[in-house]
């Protein structure tokens, strides 16, 4: 949850205020598109390898299974790590001069 709340402060620092809501539109619909893919895909995997229990109806997921998940897991938040270096850094820029109303500004001519 915590990195949910700092995605929205980093995307609303780094998008000019006009489209700060198509933004963070989009990145609520990227999570829900990821979250969703993510328990397809280990709704597959824990299917795909079960084991039966003598006098059990139903079959259950193998550890392997969970070991799969896991791995899985693993290999998406290198992934994103990943990607996250590569995300270019952007300096803060340079507060312009400012000269205050009682201050006086001399040129040499």
């Amino acid at each position: 949850m915590i990195g949910y709340a700092a995605m929205l402060s980093l995307i609303m620092k780094h998008v000019p205020r006009e489209e700060a809501s198509s933004s963070v539109g989009v990145n609520t619909l990227m999570r829900s598109m990821g979250s969703t893919t993510a328990g397809a895909v280990m709704a597959i995997v824990l299917t795909s390898q079960t084991i039966t229990i003598p006098g059990a109806e139903a079959a259950i997921p193998a550890r392997g299974a969970f070991q799969t998940c896991f791995t899985i897991g693993a290999a998406a938040a290198l992934v994103a790590v990943a990607l996250t270096l590569l995300i270019p850094r952007y300096k803060k820029p340079a507060e312009p001069a400012t000269t205050h109303a009682n201050e006086l500004v001399t040129t040499d001519a």
